[in-house]
Formats: structure tokens, C-alpha cells, sequence
């Protein structure tokens, strides 16, 4: 019959989708950049993608956790800058990191470490957790031992000191430690614990203090990066004490 119905084009159907897959995926990448140049100004609940304007594809949301109101640390450290996102963009070609590609370079390893964070904007300690640390270590660490103390004294030189603060960057790695190792008791992904009953509510502040603060430290070391136009930092050695202490 001349009226039969053409099967679907399953190919163009495909193409349909991974265009749409690229195109969500660049945005979200320069919508996380924003993250860097003016942390705190924006988020993204959700995105979607209309082709002829009919509804296709339902995109990933921006995590929105610089926004939480759970504090760090005191005395506004890390300090945080607001950077041109052509500064920004300037960078990240001179120093041919590819948002797109594997990372070359460590600093697209702490850009990549940030796209991973802003991923979701459910709240997971071992999602936020390891990235943020992820990224902090791909910018300060340099030798395989010691690791914590070169992160304390070498991130303190490149965003300066405040009162205590040796404690609460110690603190962090003591708690990634405690986390990494099952010396932490936990809630599961679903619970139906009161957030507002105070042992609960205190757990949730102790950890979202602990994460929040290893990704300030992340994007504040990432805007020094481009404030000083450099794809890394350098720095002397530090002379191993024990090897056995990491």
C-alpha cells in the first residue's frame, strides 16, 4: 500500500540524542565554570532540551552546595574572588585543558574534580567528598608522602592563614581518613531520621561542614591558579619524617 507507515529512523533518533547529550553537557560544563569565576551566584534546578518544540531530553542539575548555610571555617577563609569568564575561558585554553578530553595536566585534573562535584545537587559524602580531596591533591601534593601536611602548609601559602585553621585542615583529612577506612557510623542514602532532631541534625552539620569546606579550598585554590595565570604550583620538598605516616 502507498499509505503504509515508514518505520522509525532509529539512526536519526540517535543522532537526535546525542546531540542533544553534547549540547546539555557543554552547557552544564560552562554552567560549572560559572562555579569558579563567581561562586555562589548561580545553580541550576534542572535542564531540558526541547527539539521543535516538543520535550526530549531531560538534562542534569548543578549542585548547589556552596549555597548551603553550613559554615566551614570562620574569619572568611578560604577567601573567594570573582573572576571575568573570559579570564577564566583564557586560561583553560593556554594551558590546553579540554573539558571535553582526559585530563593532561593538574590542573584539569582539579578542573574535572569540580564538573564531578557540581554533578548532582544531591547531597553524598563519598561523591563530594572524594572529588573535592581529589582535586585539593592534584594541586598541592607533589610527593607521596605526608600527604596531609603538604596540603596544610602548601594551600595556607598559596590562600593565606587564619586563626585555627592548621586544626580544621587536619581535622578534614582526619575525617576522609575515617570515612575511606569504615571508622564512621552513617545514615543510608534513604532514612527516615528527623533532620530536625538534634543528634541528627548535628551529623549532617559536622559532615557538610567537613565537604564544604574541602570544596572551598578546591575552587579558591583553582581562582589563584588563574589569578597567577599558572597551570601549577611549585614548591619546595618536604623531607620525609616517617614514610609509614600519610
Amino acid at each position: 500500500s502507498n499509505h503504509e507507515s515508514k518505520p522509525p529512523d532509529y539512526s536519526e533518533l540517535g543522532n537526535k540524542w546525542r546531540n542533544a547529550d553534547r549540547f546539555v553537557y557543554q552547557a552544564y560544563y560552562f554552567l560549572a565554570l560559572l562555579q569558579i569565576a563567581h561562586p555562589r551566584m548561580f545553580y541550576s534546578e534542572k535542564m531540558e532540551v526541547y527539539i521543535d518544540d516538543e520535550f526530549f531530553y531531560h538534562g542534569v542539575s548543578m549542585s548547589n552546595f556552596l549555597f548551603d548555610p553550613w559554615e566551614s571555617h570562620g574569619n572568611g577563609w578560604p577567601k573567594l574572588h570573582s573572576i571575568k569568564m573570559y579570564d577564566l575561558w583564557t586560561w583553560l585554553v593556554k594551558y590546553d585543558i579540554n573539558l571535553l578530553e582526559r585530563s593532561t595536566s593538574k590542573a584539569g585534573r582539579a578542573i574535572l574534580a569540580i564538573l564531578q562535584i557540581f554533578s548532582t545537587k544531591n547531597f553524598s559524602v563519598s561523591h563530594h567528598l572524594m572529588w573535592s580531596m581529589n582535586g585539593i591533591e592534584a594541586i598541592y601534593k607533589t610527593q607521596w608522602f605526608q600527604v596531609t601536611r603538604q596540603v596544610v602548609e602548601r594551600s595556607q601559602l598559596i590562600l593565606g592563614t587564619t586563626e585555627g585553621l592548621d586544626k580544621s585542615l587536619n581535622n578534614l583529612y582526619d575525617f576522609r581518613s575515617r570515612y575511606a577506612h569504615g571508622e564512621l557510623d552513617m545514615y543510608p542514602i534513604y532514612h527516615e531520621a528527623d533532620i530536625t532532631i538534634d543528634p541528627v541534625n548535628k551529623y549532617y552539620r559536622e559532615v557538610g561542614s567537613q565537604i564544604r569546606l574541602a570544596i572551598l579550598v578546591l575552587v579558591a585554590s583553582l581562582q589563584q591558579l588563574v589569578i597567577q595565570d599558572r597551570s601549577e604550583f611549585s614548591f619546595a620538598p618536604i623531607r620525609a619524617k616517617n614514610k609509614a605516616n600519610r
